[in-house]
């Protein structure tokens, strides 16, 4: 099966910021398979607890399923930087580029997003620098990696 990463617009974006024409290099955050990214818990962990090739000595490491989670797929580092604020209108997103996000508001989501407090009713989506060209009968999922506790969110 081969997945194909292919750059939109030609893999360069011209964007400005504070008057300033940069070139965003898209090789700076090329997709890369999500097994050369391993969270650092998992590196870390020994195969086994205390005695080597015991039954029941395994640690997460043995288990083929997780090692599976974290090794399947692909990782799409963030090509952008994003602020997201709240302000007096509900919110704020400030990105490198315009361009680089998108919304939908509360009636594209059939009002499932209301607005709270705590939500603005829409949903952010990011707009991806990349075209991912997949065999035919296949699918993209895209989803927070696994069992990477992320601290910052």
């Amino acid at each position: 099966m081969k997945i194909q990463f292919v750059p939109y617009e030609d893999g360069t974006k011209q964007i400005a910021v504070k008057g300033v024409t940069n070139l965003l290099a898209l090789d700076f955050v090329k997709p890369k398979p999500i097994g050369q990214i391993l969270p650092d818990w998992f590196k870390h962990l020994p195969a086994f607890k205390d005695r080597p090739l015991t039954p029941g000595e395994e640690t997460a490491k043995a288990c083929r399923p997780l090692h599976e989670y974290l090794h399947y797929g692909y990782m799409l580092p963030l090509w952008a930087d994003y602020i997201f604020e709240k302000d007096k209108s509900g919110q704020n997103i400030v990105a490198i580029s315009k361009t680089s996000y998108g919304e939908h508001p509360s009636g594209q989501t059939g009002y499932v997003l209301e607005d709270t407090d705590k939500f603005q009713g829409l949903a952010v989506k990011f707009i991806n620098p990349w075209i991912i060209k997949t065999p035919p009968g296949y699918s993209c999922l895209f989803m927070a990696p696994f069992y990477n506790f992320e601290e910052r969110f």
